[in-house]
């Protein structure tokens, strides 16, 4: 991967985790607000965070890792800021492990968060969310090797 795909990759996934974390912080302010004293709204509550928690940090690993990669880019190959992007692949892997966990947490949220409501709705937002489960790791399947 060239350091130009990288940068387009580093950007994307910044702000998809930028987007998906900002609907939990809000998804969270509905559960924490709540008057419910069911487990279940406090599981959600917890996955909720735990997940925001997650992308937060590929937020901020991502968005930081973009300077570097331009200044790699941008400058002469004298070694010392080529050696800034050595670690970039690796933590480009760590975040997306921590994507992909938060992602696999902010979905049984989803899934627990039906049973706050009632067992038909617990049974119906477990089933989407394992539906949801099932077509994230299509999807992963297809693009990782």
């Amino acid at each position: 991967m060239t350091p130009e795909m990288m940068i387009e990759v580093f950007r994307q996934l910044a702000f998809i985790s930028a987007v998906i974390g900002g609907f939990i912080f809000g998804f969270i302010a509905v559960f924490l607000t709540a008057s419910s004293r069911k487990r279940a709204a406090g599981w959600t509550a917890v996955l909720a965070i735990a997940s925001a928690v997650g992308f937060l940090i590929c937020v901020l690993g991502w968005t930081l890792g973009v300077p570097v990669l331009h200044m790699v880019i941008s400058a002469p190959q004298n070694g010392s800021l080529a050696a800034l992007s050595d670690p970039l692949p690796g933590l480009h892997r760590l975040l997306s492990g921590i994507f992909v966990f938060s992602m696999f947490l902010f979905i049984i949220s989803l899934g627990i968060s039906g049973w706050v409501r009632s067992r038909t709705v617990g049974i119906a937002s477990c089933s989407l969310a394992g539906i949801a489960v099932a077509m994230f790791l299509h999807i992963l399947r297809i693009f990782t090797h």
